[in-house]
């Protein structure tokens, strides 16, 4: 087994933290990485989840996301395309806009296009800078996955450079004074370190399997719940796969097979290195440009993460100083309770379903029948009240 992948269900986030050792202290080989070196497999967050996640976050209008002291990522710049020029020039349809679909993956994938982004830029909408950079940010974090047609240098390049602009712009909101905040005015927690995960398991996967001469097995788009999910379509229907369609020639039929983006050899260490050094440089004059910062640092710095403490469980998704106004991640449909409070109702819930028993004419078994004839026995505790 290479890797596992999950969506963005806190308790999922909380285990693979634990056993990635994605932490505040870096390894010594490479100041920027802070993941441990010595696993068994790799763990990622499904690059579909994420995206719309992001999606999500832009399009809630009680958050705020300014990427600078001069630049906001908002979701009306994005109504004002939909209302001022026709679908065919961006490729945006008004209902993209609606949140109320949290999980739709069409509208986030057609958000962040090419066209959508290249139009923005032609626009000539006012002070849409900032979601232009959002919406880029968005389709490198899915695209350095999801395309099969990148090679792992290009991959690597693409999501860490994303990756180093997304710590800029958290220290950045951190160093403001209280003027924002990082839970109203950055992505969630939640995205923000699936985000990092993939990023360390994404050099990871490179190292390992490069060691072990398994270069065949890096297919980093099929580390995702749509292949799966696309799989079992098809076996549902009780087809086989592909019945239906015929390669007409040679290119097509190695395309069918899978055969056409097999690596066959991955990049040493030096190489990935000099590629996120690229990545930083570039993350580092786009946030320059967007004054985040004053000045391009002479080194990567370490990410200044969130403490992680594995025997404190019930803190594990509050280290965050924003999340001390509210769970971040309360937009999303698969994020489950990571306070610990919906534990709390079930109990309550529970005890009022118990109570209600008797009134509704459910059965009870308060005084049982302990007779030979009777099914029940009574067990007794060695405990200080035995019963």
């Amino acid at each position: 087994m290479v890797c596992v992948a999950s969506d963005g269900d806190s308790r999922l986030m909380k285990a693979m933290r634990t056993h990635s050792v994605v932490q505040a202290s870096p390894c010594s080989e490479w100041p920027w990485f802070q993941m441990n070196r010595k696993t068994d497999f790799i763990r990622i967050r499904d690059f579909v989840h994420i995206l719309v996640k992001l999606k999500s976050r832009l399009l809630k209008l009680s958050i705020i996301l300014p990427i600078g002291p001069n630049t906001l990522a908002s979701k009306g710049h994005l109504t004002e395309a939909t209302l001022r020029f026709t679908k065919d020039e961006h490729g945006i349809s008004p209902s993209f806009l609606d949140n109320r679909n949290k999980m739709n993956f069409r509208s986030a994938d057609m958000m962040c296009s090419k066209k959508a982004t290249g139009f923005l830029i032609s626009s000539g909408i006012d002070n849409c800078e900032g979601t232009v950079v959002y919406l880029q940010l968005m389709r490198s974090v899915y695209m350095s996955f999801a395309d099969p047609s990148l090679p792992p240098l290009q991959r690597v390049e693409m999501l860490w450079e994303e990756l180093f602009f997304l710590r800029f712009w958290r220290e950045w909101i951190v160093n403001t004074n209280g003027d924002y905040i990082l839970s109203r005015n950055f992505i969630t927690l939640n995205a923000y370190m699936c985000i990092e995960l993939n990023a360390h398991a994404l050099i990871q996967l490179i190292v390992i399997l490069r060691d072990a001469e398994e270069c065949h097995l890096f297919m980093p788009w099929l580390f995702s719940s749509q292949p799966c999910e696309s799989l079992f379509r098809l076996l549902r229907s009780l087809s086989s796969t592909l019945c239906t369609q015929f390669p007409r020639n040679m290119k097509a039929f190695e395309a069918v097979q899978g055969k056409e983006f097999i690596c066959t050899v991955l990049p040493e260490n030096f190489e990935i290195e000099a590629a996120v050094h690229s990545a930083f440089k570039r993350a580092a004059n786009r946030a320059v440009k967007l004054k985040i910062l004053k000045s391009v640092p002479k080194k990567i710095p370490a990410a200044n993460l969130p403490s992680y403490q594995p025997e404190n469980s019930a803190d594990d998704d509050d280290e965050d100083e924003g999340l001390a106004h509210g769970n971040e991640d309360n937009d999303f449909p698969f994020d489950d309770d990571p306070t610990g409070e919906g534990d709390e109702l079930a109990d309550v819930v529970e005890d009022i379903m118990v109570a209600s028993t008797g009134r509704i004419g459910l059965k009870t078994f308060n005084n049982i029948d302990v007779s030979p004839t009777s099914p029940f026995v009574r067990v007794k505790d060695a405990g200080p009240n035995p019963t």
